[in-house]
């Protein structure tokens, strides 16, 4: 790391700027299909939907006749026909038919982002066309023995750069989340931090057994009154997505089998003060992530939301402030300065 410059006391906390030649995930794919979705990715609203034959399609919510927002128009088959003139798009971003004319000029067309799905997600590329998929897609933690639920798409108003560390900062769960999936022990307990190429990986161990309270038993699925040691493993791969790996062992029952929660969590730009978590669940025991379940955790999102607000407020107050960081802050600011790396790289 000795290349990157470390973090200047009055330099701003966040990387405002987003490396864009990478993937980023736009929506789960079960979100995108023959109901327009509009979403907002690196500060463009874009539209999406899915074609007759199932293709994912991603457009800038504009047509380039009036500029009239192309969510709120309607699909005619594979097309979709923006309100104001009945202007139509295909699939590819050409406009296909102009009601009032036969000839269609060649500038009346849109940009038709690349879209990749995987796993979950659905993932599309804004940057540079011709570099399109020159950047691998993570790889994913999920595997096939895994129980696996996508659950929803939250949006945070802050910077994305905030909610990738705020993931990486696995001591606010004792206090900002108290009670809900933590019984007292993670921020004191022991880790250690590890970097592998745009990989930082902060894993914490639990410094003795505890028996774990009634929402942590609700939430892993955990046999009540049975004493747990517990692995905490929080991966982010810069720029685009976060891991959270729990798995806990029975005291004393040492040859049962560890449970485990997987949670991808990609974290996608939205815009300045804008950016989404994207919410999944695999477990190794079958779990029903209802519609209770997804409510408990948006309220676990919202306590994050209200953290990362309070931030840029004082922010916005003070630009001028500066963080005091602390051992505990290790892998956000080595996560922090990857991504600087790579902002560096685009605009060198």
């Amino acid at each position: 790391m000795s290349e990157i410059p470390p973090i200047q006391p009055g330099q701003s906390s966040t990387v405002r700027n987003v490396p864009r030649n990478h993937w980023y995930v736009v929506a789960g794919r079960e979100e995108i299909g023959r109901t327009i979705l509009s979403r907002r990715m690196l500060d463009q609203p874009l539209v999406l939907y899915r074609t007759e034959s199932g293709k994912a399609v991603a457009f800038p919510d504009r047509c380039p006749h009036r500029l009239m927002a192309l969510s709120k128009g309607k699909l005619i088959g594979d097309d979709l026909e923006c309100p104001y003139h009945g202007f139509r798009f295909g699939p590819q971003g050409n406009c296909t038919k102009i009601p009032t004319q036969g000839a269609i000029p060649s500038a009346m067309s849109v940009r038709s982002f690349p879209i990749v799905e995987q796993g979950y997600w659905a993932w599309i590329w804004m940057g540079d066309a011709d570099k399109a998929g020159s950047e691998p897609i993570p790889d994913s933690h999920v595997k096939d023995h895994h129980h696996k639920t996508f659950s929803f798409t939250y949006p945070v108003q802050g910077n994305y750069m905030r909610l990738h560390e705020n993931l990486l900062d696995t001591s606010h769960p004792s206090f900002l989340h108290a009670g809900a999936f933590d019984d007292g022990d993670l921020a004191e307990s022991t880790f250690k931090v590890e970097e592998e190429g745009r990989i930082v990986r902060l894993t914490r161990q639990s410094r003795r057994p505890v028996i774990p309270g009634a929402s942590t038993i609700k939430t892993f699925g955990l046999e009540p009154g049975k004493a747990v040691t517990r692995t905490l493993i929080s991966e982010s791969h810069a720029p685009n997505l976060s891991t959270i790996i729990n798995r806990f062992t029975y005291v004393d029952e040492p040859n049962s089998p560890v449970v485990e929660m997987v949670n991808e969590f990609p974290i996608s730009p939205g815009g300045p003060k804008l950016c989404y978590q994207f919410w999944s669940t695999a477990t190794n025991f079958p779990m029903a992530i209802d519609d209770g379940v997804n409510a408990y955790f948006k309220s676990i999102m919202a306590q994050d939301d209200f953290a990362i607000q309070s931030i840029e407020s004082n922010l916005d107050a003070c630009p001028d402030a500066f963080e005091v960081s602390v051992r505990a802050d290790e892998a956000a600011v080595r996560f922090r300065r990857i991504v600087m790396r790579l902002v560096a790289s685009e605009t060198a």
